[in-house]
């Protein structure tokens, strides 16, 4: 019997429902459901006492579920503890043989694991490990809008924390290189530059934009980039690749450096050339050193989306039935949620605009 009591005492001490009223508002998806009630639910995903915004609504309407957790980061403290004692099944590993009603998944690591309904994936590198796998059904909550308004406003606020955390926020004046203008690098560019940041980007040229407060070099112009390494303070690599730095470039020359090197990706980007006492968070994503890595106003669009993507394939009714392939989730659902969160936090529907066409400090934020 799992103590309900527990978990939400120990949430309510990290945060309150008005701090995520997204997650809060698609909670009527699962009450009384009977596609719910029962159903085998795995859920692997960054484990903190915040995660239990996304885990509660399952255990409240009686679904069958198991945790797990991305192998490449550590729970929280006390988080795993915590659900056993409260009658959670909670696992490092899951077997090969397990079968569950649907899968939310994280990375894509739970790819090989049988799911009747379907998969939701949380990130960009597990989307792209889907790609591969498309005879499965797949919701892909990183590609949603919902999921750039986080990385966007989440991200540059995770970094800055966990800078200043490590003493390392000064960045006045100081020159910062970053790898990577996609949806989580601007958000990256956005709080280096809030703190007077001399930002340089490295991006393919095609991807350059105009008209901001920083510049670009070519990503592919190796020795431009030894250079800039060595004349940096910072450098943070916010790509999506794997091993990108040893890889593409001279991994010696950033080991050389006296830049603070800083990953922001789900993967390690520097790879191992670099060796993992060089980068902060030992090549791991860097906000991940706070008990919060992600402010829960920021996380809990994505949370309600990716909760409620779960149960949308369990029932039907909601929003019909997915084909195989990967799948973006339904507009009025994701409108939903962003209505709430931009109502919540007073921000125009306008941003998402202004972020894809590269305005990292847009107003209105």
């Amino acid at each position: 019997m799992v103590q309900l009591g527990q978990l939400e005492d120990a949430l309510s001490k990290v945060c309150q429902p008005e701090q995520y009223p997204c997650t809060v508002g698609v909670e009527r998806y699962f009450v009384d459901n009977p596609a719910v009630v029962g159903q085998r639910v795995l859920i692997a995903m960054p484990l903190y006492v915040n995660s239990l915004t996304a885990i509660l609504p399952w255990l409240r309407a009686g679904a069958n579920v198991t945790i797990t957790w991305p192998k490449e980061l550590v729970p929280g403290e006390g988080i795993v503890e915590l659900l056993e004692e409260s009658g959670v099944d909670c696992r490092r590993d899951i077997p090969e043989t397990e079968s569950f009603d649907v899968v939310l998944d994280c990375t894509g690591d739970h790819t090989h694991i049988s799911s009747r309904c379907g998969y939701v994936e949380l990130t960009r590198s597990g989307a792209i490990k889907y790609e591969q796998h498309d005879e499965l059904v797949c919701i892909d909550v990183d590609a949603s809008p919902v999921k750039e308004m986080e990385t966007f406003l989440g991200t540059a606020d995770g970094l800055i924390r966990a800078l200043d955390q490590q003493r390392l926020g000064d960045l006045d004046g100081k020159h910062c290189l970053l790898f990577g203008f996609g949806k989580v690098g601007r958000g990256v560019a956005k709080g280096l530059l809030e703190r007077g940041a001399d930002l340089t980007i490295a991006e393919l040229s095609d991807r350059y934009v105009s008209g901001h407060s920083f510049s670009f070099v070519d990503c592919r112009d190796k020795e431009a980039i030894h250079k800039l390494v060595k004349d940096s303070h910072l450098v943070v690599t916010v790509t999506g690749i794997e091993d990108l730095i040893t890889n593409n470039y001279s991994p010696e020359v950033f080991v050389q450096s006296k830049a603070v090197l800083v990953n922001m990706g789900a993967e390690d980007e520097y790879g191992s050339g670099v060796p993992k006492e060089r980068v902060e968070n030992a090549g791991m994503p860097f906000n991940f050193i706070l008990k919060e890595p992600t402010d829960m106003r920021y996380l809990d669009p994505t949370m309600a989306l990716y909760t409620l993507s779960g149960v949308l394939l369990l029932d039907s009714k909601l929003a019909g039935t997915f084909a195989p392939g990967k799948h973006l989730p339904p507009e009025s659902f994701t409108s939903e949620v962003l209505d709430c969160f931009y109502s919540r936090n007073q921000i125009s529907p306008d941003i998402l605009d202004a972020i894809r066409a590269g305005d990292v400090l847009p107003k209105g934020v």
